[in-house]
C-alpha cells in the first residue's frame, strides 16, 4: 500500500489535475449520452385529427 501512495505523490499536482479533468469530462459526456438516449422523441403537436381529416377530404363544417 505504501508503494501506491509513493506513486501518487510522485505524479505531481499538474498530472493529478489533468487526470481529474479527463475523468470529469468522461463522466459528463457519458451522462449526456445516457440522458439523450433515454429521453423520448418529441414531435410538434398538430391540429386535431378530426380537423385534419375534414380539411383533407375537402368538406367544411
Amino acid at each position: 500500500m505504501q508503494g501506491f501512495f509513493d506513486f501518487v505523490k510522485s505524479l505531481g499536482a499538474a498530472r493529478m489535475a489533468a487526470m481529474a479533468a479527463v475523468t470529469l469530462a468522461l463522466v459528463g459526456f457519458f451522462s449526456f449520452v445516457m440522458i439523450q438516449m433515454t429521453t423520448p422523441q418529441m414531435v410538434p403537436l398538430t391540429r386535431s385529427k378530426k380537423r385534419t381529416a375534414t380539411r383533407l377530404s375537402g368538406s367544411r363544417r
